[in-house]
């Protein structure tokens, strides 16, 4: 049964990756100069630079050539006084479905595909500090690779049409692109969630979740690009960006995913909180068994990490633990390069789940080494996959001192912590006494600004992690 699901699994991966639909607008409504052989496409306004994605057939996937052409870009745009906004967008069906995986997996010269890993995560640090505010619209496929070029950026807009996911363990590998600083900070464990199991994230849930600051449709683009294009404050800032795009945002939102909600979430919680791989699957084998809200859910999830490879289960896990500790994109690029070698180096699972489902698109799974995770053990995994060498070749080319413009959550929904400050009285503005509901609720839809969303997401975590006590008061489970 399993190894039926897990054939039609890797059969809609590979669909997945290698297919397309029509996007709801045209590139060419983005910009106003085109080349049509160039793999991106830059257009300078006055104040507004962009750069489009223009590999439509490849869905956008990021190859070394791009890579390059945007760095030397940026770095003009960024050093110009002239720049108010930098935007990046997708022509097609795609923002970017990833990093062009083939070009490193199945590259016989090892050296070669390491340094491809190497400008993709110089690139996704240029972008993570750029000194103007950058907007990335998350058009259609966004993923590994694609979410490296994107989350960077402090306004990060979704549609209805963007599947987001960082599949990197469905092919041998463990996600990166800065996935261990990013994913880490998502509320719970919900980071952890999406790092082994490579699950897709509809572009509403991306919205509640912070990994998008803003939902807009569209159709609305053109427009939304056309006030950007105005803004005439010297310099612009994120806030006078964040307050045009606003004024975009759908309305009604799509409410919350249930998965993502509720017992599910918790249950998100429970299992991903655990301390090993094997502890994740124990609980998620109880949840199966003895909790039938939330049954299916855990089978399903199950059969997804038992296609998973071992080693890149146990990589992710500790890659995402590591993240939380970490102060800044870099830190987390330089451990991913390094798990990254080790990838290339000296295992066969890279090689073998890339040509598994991005060649051959075959739907058996393929023979993972080790198969089994009681065949690897936890200190030898940190010892070769996240121990550092004095190898010059292994280092990255970038400037750590630097700093986001913005923090990665600053124009998002309210986290899951800040409201549990709140509610604890930890919180520089909820004082020592405690809260209501309605205060609650007040309290981040003025700090926000009543930003769209703000009081469903306030809700969900109040009804999902507080008890109400006499008097109407909250208590933090």
């Amino acid at each position: 049964m399993l190894q039926r699901i897990a054939n039609s699994r890797l059969g809609m991966i590979s669909r997945q990756l290698s297919t397309s639909r029509t996007s709801s607008i045209s590139t060419k409504s983005l910009v106003n100069e085109s080349v049509k052989d160039s793999p991106i496409t830059f257009t300078e306004r006055v104040g507004l630079k962009t750069f489009s994605l223009n590999r439509p057939k490849a869905l956008n996937a990021l190859n070394q050539e791009m890579m390059i052409l945007i760095k030397n870009r940026i770095k003009e745009w960024d050093s110009n006084p002239s720049t108010g906004v930098i935007l990046s967008s997708g022509v097609g069906k795609a923002y970017c479905a990833g990093g062009d995986v083939k070009s490193i997996a199945l590259n016989p010269n090892k050296d070669d595909a390491l340094n491809i890993l190497k400008d993709e995560f110089e690139l996704d640090h240029q972008l993570a500090v750029l000194t103007k505010p950058y907007v990335a619209l998350m058009d259609g496929y966004t993923m590994g690779g694609g979410a490296g070029i994107s989350l960077p950026a402090p306004i990060r807009v979704s549609t209805d049409n963007t599947v987001f996911a960082f599949p990197e363990t469905r092919l041998g590998y463990a996600p990166d692109v800065g996935a261990s600083y990013y994913l880490s900070r998502l509320d719970g464990q919900l980071g952890a969630y999406l790092s082994l199991t490579g699950n897709n994230v509809s572009g509403s849930d991306l919205y509640h979740l912070g990994l998008s600051t803003h939902h807009v449709s569209p159709s609305l683009f053109p427009a939304l690009v056309g006030r950007l294009s105005d803004l005439s404050s010297s310099p612009v800032t994120g806030s006078d960006v964040n307050s045009v795009i606003d004024e975009f945002t759908t309305q009604p939102l799509p409410k919350l995913s249930e998965t993502l909600m509720g017992a599910h979430r918790q249950a998100i919680d429970d299992a991903f909180g655990q301390s090993s791989v094997e502890e994740i699957i124990q609980v998620l084998e109880n949840f199966k068994e003895n909790r039938p809200e939330v049954g299916k859910w855990a089978a399903e999830t199950l059969e997804t990490l038992y296609d998973r490879p071992p080693t890149s289960l146990k990589v992710a896990l500790e890659a995402v633990r590591r993240g939380v500790k970490m102060h800044n994109v870099a830190q987390a690029l330089q451990q991913e390069l390094t798990f990254a070698n080790q990838f290339i180096y000296n295992s066969d699972d890279f090689r073998a789940g890339v040509t598994a489902v991005l060649v051959n698109k075959t739907t058996e799974v393929p023979q993972w080494q080790p198969n089994n995770l009681k065949d690897i053990r936890k200190n030898d995994v940190i010892g070769s996959y996240f121990t550092t060498t004095e190898n010059t070749s292994d280092k990255l080319e970038i400037r750590n001192e630097k700093k986001p413009l913005y923090d990665f959550f600053h124009f998002a929904l309210p986290t899951e912590r800040e409201i549990e400050d709140y509610i604890r009285g930890s919180h520089p503005a909820s004082g020592n006494n405690a809260v209501r509901r309605n205060e609650a609720l007040t309290f981040f839809k003025t700090q926000d600004n009543a930003k769209y969303g703000v009081t469903e997401k306030v809700n969900e975590v109040i009804d999902r992690c507080t008890i109400e006590e006499k008097g109407g008061y909250l208590k933090w489970r």
